[in-house]
């Protein structure tokens, strides 16, 4: 029985990744073909319990963010939580991984037939995404933070006259 499940939140970008031969590669294809869960109290809309989940995945100006549920059970079928407008109304909606519809049994069985390697696939490339994201902020806040001591430096040798 499972009681608790991490959830990590994600930018919705985690969602597009590169593979090691530099080939794009698109998450969402896991979750087309896939189980969709809407999480709600009935006519009610979305339960008070969730609604801090539905706060903390809200679009945050051009901001879009999805949850990464994934049990530590290896058996059990990692979900991406989205919240989206559906007639009027807040949905929190859960895509289960799935087998891609591009994946062909016959050339690639273990993923097609095997649950487990397939949820393993989808959390490797989804950790390689999160890793190459991380990457990009970092050069970027390195790039940002070298054009701001750019700018001090400029700043200091007008002050001191020497610009």
């Amino acid at each position: 029985e499972i009681i608790r499940v991490k959830l990590i939140k994600y930018p919705d970008s985690i969602l597009k990744t590169k593979g090691k031969d530099g080939k794009k590669i698109y998450l969402k294809k896991y979750l087309k073909n896939s189980q969709v869960v809407c999480l709600s109290s009935g006519n009610e809309g979305i339960c008070s319990k969730f609604s801090n989940l539905v706060q903390s995945l809200q679009t945050d100006g051009s901001n879009k963010f999805v949850g990464y549920l994934k049990p530590d059970r290896e058996d059990l079928r990692p979900v991406v939580l989205v919240v989206t407008q559906i007639q009027n109304a807040l949905k929190l909606i859960g895509f289960c991984v799935d087998v891609p519809l591009i994946v062909d049994p016959e050339t690639h069985p273990e993923i097609a037939l095997n649950k487990i390697v397939l949820f393993r696939t989808f959390h490797s490339l989804l950790m390689e995404s999160e890793e190459q994201q991380a990457k990009q902020t970092d050069s970027s806040e390195n790039r940002a933070r070298g054009k701001d001591e750019t700018l001090t430096m400029a700043q200091t040798l007008r002050n001191q006259h020497l610009l």
